[in-house]
């Protein structure tokens, strides 16, 4: 997701701004660092995957909370236009970051938005995904899953805010 979004923003723009890509290269080093830390952790690795059981009522879920957020982001689409531009891509990357991304990236590139306000967009795509990833983890996974995801989040929040501070300062 964090590549994807460095990708869009690389490509849909005239001008590559460090600052936009800064948003992603923290959240992507800091991924990078977990992965190393874990994989060096990890002493006994299991060879194999463990069969795994088909539910439906995860699956109906997901589809729930995926048409929730589409009919509330439409509906906040309706009230706010574009003054509510900040509310709609949280709720949209709730869903898909990389809609929300090529959107505001095609609104800096008209002229619509600024450089620093982009920066926000962009960040606040990266939280909200974030936030979905543990809303999924925390109605679909295991409760070891949960903690150790809500840690590592933690950790790429924090890196996100620095990237973020750096850009837009």
């Amino acid at each position: 997701m964090l590549f994807e979004g460095l990708a869009i923003v690389t490509m849909g723009t005239k001008e590559v701004h460090f600052s936009h890509l800064l948003i992603f290269i923290g959240p992507i080093l800091a991924t990078i660092g977990m992965i190393v830390f874990q994989y060096r952790k990890e002493k006994d690795r299991p060879t194999g995957a463990s069969p795994s059981e088909f539910h439906v009522l995860p699956i109906l879920k997901l589809a729930i909370f995926i048409v929730f957020i589409i009919s509330v982001s439409r509906i906040f689409q309706k009230i706010f236009g574009e003054n509510g531009l900040l509310v709609l891509t949280s709720l949209v990357s709730l869903f898909e970051i990389h809609g929300s991304v090529i959107a505001n990236v095609q609104l800096h590139e008209s002229g619509r938005i600024a450089e620093k306000f982009l920066c926000s967009l962009l960040a606040i795509s990266v939280v909200s995904s974030y936030l979905s990833k543990l809303f999924l983890i925390a109605t679909l996974g295991s409760p070891a899953l949960r903690t150790s995801a809500v840690k590592c989040t933690l950790f790429l929040f924090a890196s996100l805010a620095i990237s973020w501070a750096l850009a837009v300062g």
